[in-house]
């Protein structure tokens, strides 16, 4: 009895087993690299987190800090609101019981307000007011503006040249009276709320 092999078949099977090797490898290839990716966009996905958390903690901190920063600069600006209210009140009286029409004294401020161990005022004396405006009789606003010589006699004699001199165009000397910047007792918090007034 004779045997004859299919030699086709047998090579249509090998390969057909190759082809399913070959795709079985690939199919083997492509999941462990979209297993891959998948682990890597998850790790990007907790980093992001991670990193959203961070900005939204730190923004809180900022926030926290910031209104602590307002809560006492509103503390300070009170205080300090109430510590010129107070300064003004007590320097309205101290002018008040000074009054230049009244002769004028100035001396020490009790904590009630009375003023003790006075003295008459003297040409050239420096007082310092809330109220800017205002004209006060025997007292003029250093405000840097020239005054005669010959008409301010007490004045100038007491001032002189210190604050600066020139002659007028009829030839008749003047002489400077100070800023409220340049008079004694200004300091920058002051501003424009206080203003500053020479006895004549």
């Amino acid at each position: 009895m004779a045997f004859r092999f299919p030699i086709q078949d047998i090579l249509n099977r090998g390969q057909e087993a190759s082809q399913r090797r070959f795709l079985a490898g690939l199919q083997e290839r492509a999941a462990a690299t979209q297993e891959a990716q998948i682990a890597e966009l998850v790790d990007r996905i907790d980093r992001l987190q991670e990193s959203q958390e961070k900005i939204a903690e730190d923004q809180q901190k900022g926030i926290d800090a910031l209104v602590e920063a307002n809560k006492l600069a509103q503390e300070w600006r009170e205080e300090m609101a109430q510590q010129m209210t107070d300064a003004a009140a007590r320097l309205d009286k101290f002018m008040g019981a000074a009054d230049a029409t009244a002769g004028g004294v100035i001396g020490q401020i009790k904590e009630d307000g009375t003023i003790v161990n006075g003295y008459p005022w003297a040409t050239g004396d420096v007082i310092w007011s809330t109220n800017t405006t205002a004209t006060r009789p025997g007292w003029i606003m250093a405000d840097a503006r020239w005054l005669f010589a010959d008409e301010y006699p007490e004045l100038f004699a007491v001032l002189g040249t210190r604050f600066g001199v020139q002659t007028a165009a009829d030839g008749r000397m003047q002489f400077r009276l100070p800023a409220r910047t340049e008079c004694p007792g200004y300091f920058e918090g002051l501003r424009v709320r206080w203003q500053a007034f020479i006895r004549l």
